[in-house]
């Protein structure tokens, strides 16, 4: 809660309080954007997988079909909002699906081959303390 953003509801919280009690400033303009995006991205994932699942040929509210379909509807105000770099190549192509590896061309009579991937997505911010025992970026 401390070093994030104020928000009305935290805001109509802390006015409950002296104001003696509360240290507030602020928000740093260089640390804005971080912040900011965290708050958005607590929502956010809380919002798609608050989808429920659905049964079997129900494609409209299947619950992968609205997480995309949130998502690029933000996507889509990101791309009207002048100078977000965001285009219409992020949205989501459906059904949703991940890259796992683009192999290069086998050799000779060879199978393309997959890399080895991480244990850890390398999009994942966890801490790593490389005990020998701890999970690790690549496999020695």
């Amino acid at each position: 809660m401390y070093d994030a953003p104020i928000t009305r509801g935290l805001d109509a919280r802390l006015s409950r309080h002296d104001i003696a009690l509360r240290e507030i400033e602020l928000l740093d303009p260089s640390e804005s954007p971080r912040a900011l995006a965290r708050l958005v991205h607590t929502r956010l994932v809380h919002a798609l997988a608050s989808f429920p699942t659905s049964t079997k040929g129900d494609e409209e509210n299947d619950a992968m079909h609205r997480q995309i379909a949130l998502t690029n509807a933000l996507l889509t105000l990101l791309e009207e909002t002048k100078h977000s770099g965001a285009t219409q190549d992020d949205r989501i192509a459906l059904p949703g699906r991940r890259l796992l590896a683009v192999r290069k061309p086998a050799v000779g009579l060879g199978a393309p081959v997959s890399p080895l991937r991480p244990e850890l997505p390398l999009s994942s911010s966890d801490l790593l303390v490389n005990g020998r025992h701890d999970v690790s970026l690549g496999r020695g």
